[in-house]
């Protein structure tokens, strides 16, 4: 139901700097680097695009 989801998304935002859902852009700029020429010397990274929230784990 819908307070059911509310309560999800509530405890998924407490872990989230960010205090927001990441938009599909923001991962298609993260892409967009990492194909461009401006990171030729990067190569196995990780590049976590969620909100902080990998670093509060």
């Amino acid at each position: 139901t819908g307070n059911e989801r509310s309560e999800v998304e509530d405890g998924f935002m407490k872990d989230v700097p960010a205090k927001r859902f990441g938009e599909a852009q923001e991962t298609a700029f993260a892409v967009l680097f990492l194909a461009s020429p401006f990171a030729s010397y990067i190569n196995g990274v990780n590049l976590p695009v969620d909100g902080g929230r990998t670093g509060c784990l």
